[in-house]
């Protein structure tokens, strides 16, 4: 009996060594056997993903804050960006007067000769928004009606710069005779 007791055979009744086991068998020992280190690669990518969003929302408050206080800089700004653009008009503006063919220095001399000691000019403009025409329109005071004709005359006579001078307006203030004179600058004086 001795014998027989230690060579002890296993036995499976229920499945007879011969016959495979069929796959949904199969299957089950293994979700079973397998479940657990399945669920615990779940929790770990869940832990994972609460720790991932902790970090993005402590990256999304610091940055609100970063740009709550760039916000405040820039509304500083808006003072100097409003005399930047007014500079850049201006700047703007010199260039496209610049860039026409027009002598201003030469113009403003002829009109400058032709100005009697006594006047005085208040206002000279130049007109060149249509690039074929010049006008110009000039502004003064002068003391008799004689300085006055000397003037508009000479720049009659100005015939290699002006085409037309004319007398818009003239009145009487304070003893001194103020005028208004208009005209167009000649194609060549460009």
């Amino acid at each position: 009996m001795a014998a027989q007791a230690q060579h002890k055979t296993r036995l499976n009744l229920l499945y007879p060594q011969g016959v495979p086991e069929p796959l949904h068998i199969k299957l089950l020992k293994w979700m079973l056997h397998s479940g657990s280190y399945v669920i615990i690669g779940i929790e770990v990518f869940v832990i994972a993903t609460f720790a991932y969003q902790i970090k993005l929302h402590s990256d999304l408050g610091r940055l609100q804050n970063d740009i709550n206080a760039k916000v405040e800089q820039i509304v500083s700004y808006s003072q100097e960006e409003a005399q930047i653009k007014q500079t850049q008009f201006r700047l703007e503006t010199i260039k496209k007067n610049t860039a026409t063919d027009l002598d201003w220095k030469k113009l403003l001399s002829v009109v400058s000769a032709q100005m009697p000691t006594r006047g005085t000019l208040s206002l000279v403009s130049f007109d060149h928004t249509t690039p074929e025409v010049g006008r110009f329109r000039i502004s003064g005071r002068a003391p008799s009606g004689t300085d006055l004709s000397v003037f508009l005359a000479g720049l009659k006579n100005q015939t290699d710069y002006f085409n037309e001078v004319t007398l818009n307006g003239i009145t009487l203030d304070q003893g001194m005779l103020v005028f208004v004179l208009s005209g167009t600058i000649k194609s060549g004086a460009k």
